[in-house]
């Protein structure tokens, strides 16, 4: 019973993380009037999420084997908080900048090492209905 709750509980968070690394992304345009931005920096605010994204992916899915899942969870947890911090308060291009770069650090961190711990904490031990999971709420996550 607690392996399920806590597979529920993680996946929720899943997903409301999700939400929150894209939710910023309406709000470029806004951005874009506030600060007078160029379409171009715009495009260069949503780079920057991806330029951090792909190295934290593969950096950190190793680093979780070594540290501990947890470690890194509640770590990509913490930095997700701090992004969406720094977007409300954001002054200007620079902390634009920061504040997508740290949620693409985390949301590095969270995509493999939330998958990997479903996969192990799944009731059931099925890890196609674990990896199904992940990959339903980091989409619904997005789309939201």
């Amino acid at each position: 019973m607690r392996k399920k709750f806590a597979f529920v509980m993680l996946a929720y968070t899943f997903l409301v993380i999700s939400v929150g690394t894209n939710i910023p992304a309406p709000l470029y345009g806004v951005y874009r009037e506030l600060f007078h931005f160029s379409p171009g920096i715009v495009t260069l605010i949503f780079a920057v999420y991806a330029l951090f994204l792909i190295p934290s992916l593969l950096i950190f899915g190793q680093m979780s084997d070594a540290i501990g899942r947890k470690t890194v969870l509640i770590t990509g947890v913490l930095l997700v908080s701090v992004g969406s911090i720094l977007f409300a308060f954001t002054h200007g291009l620079l902390s634009l900048f920061v504040a997508r770069a740290v949620q693409g650090i985390a949301a590095g961190m969270l995509n493999g090492v939330t998958t990997a711990t479903l996969v192990e904490l799944h009731p059931e031990n099925d890890r196609t209905k674990a990896s199904l999971t992940a990959t339903v709420t980091m989409a619904a996550g997005t789309a939201a």
